[in-house]
C-alpha cells in the first residue's frame, strides 16, 4: 500500500510546468490616440477595433463632437436629429455643405491596396488624411483632371508646421438614434446575418435600400433593410452618393 502511495505521489510531483514558450500570451501594442487640427479638421488617429492597426477620421471641427469613427455611416440620421439641413448638387445627388467626413480604415481597399497607406504608423495615416483633405477642400485645375495628376502626391507638399496637435481630447458624441432605429437596424442584421454583397459576418452596418432622407415612411421598415459590411457599405455610398 505504502509503495503504491510513494509511487502516485513521485508522478504529482514529476510533472512538469509547461515550458513558458508554449503559454499564449496577449498580444502586447501600443494605445495610440492622437488629435490633430488642420485647415478647420479635427483629425483623430486610434487603435483599429483593439489592434495595432489604426483608423485614421477627419470632420471639420464644428462637428467633431456629433461625427465619429464609429457612427458615421448614421449621417443622414445625425443630420436629421440636429437639423441640418441638406442640399443638391449639379448632379441631383444630395449632400451636406459641411456635415462630411474622410476616414482611413486598415480594411478598406482603396487604403490598403490603391493608397498602400501603413496603418500602423500613425504618420503615415495623418499624411493620408491631410492628403485627403487637402484633394476636398481645394480645387483641382484643369490640367490635372486632364493628365490624372494631384499636386498632393507627394509627401513633401504636406505642409506640416499647419498641422496643429490636440493636447486634450475633446468629448466626441456617440451616435445617438432613437430606439425604432435601434430595433430596425437589429432585425434587418438578425435577418440577414452576414453582409448580402459579399458575405462578410464582419462589422455589419444596416443600410436603407430606399435612402432615409427622401422615404420617411420606410425608415422602420425592415423590408426596406440590407446587411453591408463597413467595406461594402463604404463602397454603396462611395458610387452612389448618400
Amino acid at each position: 500500500m505504502k509503495t503504491e502511495l510513494d509511487k502516485n505521489e513521485k508522478l504529482s510531483t514529476e510533472q512538469e510546468a509547461p515550458p513558458i514558450a508554449n503559454l499564449l500570451l496577449p498580444a502586447v501594442f501600443s494605445t495610440v490616440f492622437e488629435q490633430y487640427e488642420f485647415k478647420g479638421w479635427l483629425i483623430t488617429i486610434e487603435n483599429y477595433r483593439g489592434t495595432e492597426e489604426l483608423v485614421g477620421f477627419a470632420t471639420p471641427t464644428k462637428y467633431a463632437h456629433l461625427l465619429n469613427a464609429d457612427n458615421y455611416h448614421w449621417i443622414d440620421e445625425i443630420a436629421e436629429e440636429n437639423k441640418i439641413e441638406s442640399k443638391i448638387n449639379e448632379d441631383g445627388d444630395e449632400y451636406y455643405e459641411d456635415l462630411t467626413y474622410i476616414i482611413a480604415e486598415p480594411d478598406d481597399v482603396v487604403v490598403n491596396f490603391i493608397a498602400d497607406v501603413n496603418t500602423k504608423s500613425p504618420s503615415c495615416v495623418l499624411d493620408y488624411i491631410v492628403k485627403e483633405i487637402l484633394r476636398s477642400t481645394t480645387e483641382q485645375k484643369e490640367i490635372e483632371r486632364f493628365l490624372g495628376m494631384s499636386r498632393f502626391d507627394d509627401t513633401e507638399i504636406v505642409v506640416l508646421k499647419q498641422i496643429q496637435k490636440k493636447s486634450i481630447t475633446p468629448k466626441v458624441g456617440k451616435r445617438k438614434t432613437g430606439f425604432l432605429h435601434q430595433a430596425w437596424a437589429s432585425l434587418v442584421k438578425d435577418r440577414d446575418k452576414k453582409c448580402t454583397e459579399c458575405g462578410s459576418v464582419y462589422d455589419l452596418h444596416a443600410h436603407h435600400i430606399k435612402p432615409y432622407k427622401s422615404h420617411p415612411e420606410l425608415r422602420n421598415d425592415v423590408n426596406n433593410g440590407i446587411t453591408l459590411c463597413g467595406n461594402c457599405h463604404r463602397k454603396w455610398h462611395y458610387e452612389n452618393g448618400r
